[in-house]
């Protein structure tokens, strides 16, 4: 076989590493005004369903989603800020060591994991369902517990390069590269796959998950 026959295992691999450094750069260039970090979040996911089932020009796509979804995930993200906020303050602060206290610290670091968690899921749906702002976080609340290993599953995939961060500095600066280039997107990319199950339960559709947007 020729390795380099645009249809060969070889280049589809290289595509699809493509494509993912491409989606990862745009999401990146779009969340720097943090303001808009949620509508390229959901962006993002609407671009990795599209390639994992090559349809599409990605850029298409991605700015396509990223304005239709822009003003309910823009306010979904700034509700989630807030939240998250809280709880990280709360964990930094905890973590002081004149300040620590077991309970307290405990306390906080649920509290933000919790948060971790809805996050997770909460963009995924906006990518996918045509819901309200307070119908998707409550979906994004009960999906959470009730996919709650995948969940954490999801939520250790998201949070590997701020653990890195935390517990093995060193491993995370010689990583950099790969999280500008790569990483966020290939997040996206596994948790959209962690995701398909649950969809598939929520629309009551056991084949691919529909590309179009459904109420749930």
């Amino acid at each position: 076989m020729n390795l380099f026959n645009p249809d060969s295992p070889f280049m589809n691999a290289l595509g699809k590493m493509f494509d993912l450094v491409l989606m990862n750069i745009l999401n990146l260039l779009c969340c720097l005004p943090v303001i808009t970090v949620g509508a390229a979040t959901t962006a993002l996911y609407t671009a990795i369903d599209a390639s994992q089932k090559d349809e599409g020009n990605l850029v298409k796509v991605y700015f396509a989603a990223f304005r239709s979804n822009f003003k309910q995930a823009t306010l979904l993200w700034l509700m989630l800020l807030v939240l998250g906020a809280v709880t990280g303050y709360s964990l930094l602060v905890s973590l002081v060591p004149k300040n620590v206290e077991l309970p307290v610290l405990i306390a906080a670091f649920v509290g933000f994991t919790l948060w971790m968690m809805f996050t997770t899921w909460t963009f995924p749906l906006q990518a996918k369902f045509e819901n309200t702002v307070l119908r998707t976080l409550r979906n994004a609340v009960l999906l959470s517990v009730c996919y709650l290993p995948r969940t954490l599953l999801m939520t250790v995939v998201m949070m590997l390069p701020w653990l890195l961060m935390a517990w093995a500095p060193v491993l995370f600066l010689r990583m950099m590269p790969a999280w500008f280039l790569a990483w966020f997107s290939l997040a996206a990319w596994i948790n959209w796959k962690l995701l398909r199950k649950p969809f598939r339960d929520l629309t009551s559709d056991h084949d691919e998950v529909n590309a179009e947007k459904v109420e749930v």
